[in-house]
């Protein structure tokens, strides 16, 4: 099997089993530009309907085991977690903005 025929299920398999992923896992990649992802539709009821997109987000594995902690601890999965984490850095970095363009507002005058 060439190592473009290897799926991620088939690295990470590998790697569990310690086997050795020199050749097959190599930094010469490139940076692939941004795709459209179609947007899926998630009905909840029959009154909602929301629209969603995936994305993928790579985590280092001490990233994984600090979140999932943060999860257990929570009661909740980790893509709740994950979703919760990042309103919250967008909340704080709108209010971040607003103080921001409070104080450059306020210092010009």
């Amino acid at each position: 099997m060439k190592n473009k025929d290897l799926s991620n299920e088939d690295i990470l398999a590998m790697e569990a089993r310690g086997e050795n992923l020199e050749g097959v896992v190599r930094g010469s990649g490139r940076m692939m530009p941004a795709r459209e992802i179609a947007p899926q539709r998630v009905a909840r009821s029959k009154e909602e309907v929301r629209i969603v997109a995936r994305v993928n987000v790579d985590f280092t594995p001490e990233l994984l085991q600090a979140l999932d902690a943060v999860s257990e601890r929570l009661g909740i999965n980790r893509q709740a977690s994950i979703k919760e984490a990042v309103l919250a850095y967008i909340d704080h970095k709108i209010d971040s903005f607003e103080k921001q363009k409070g104080f450059l507002s306020a210092s010009a005058k």
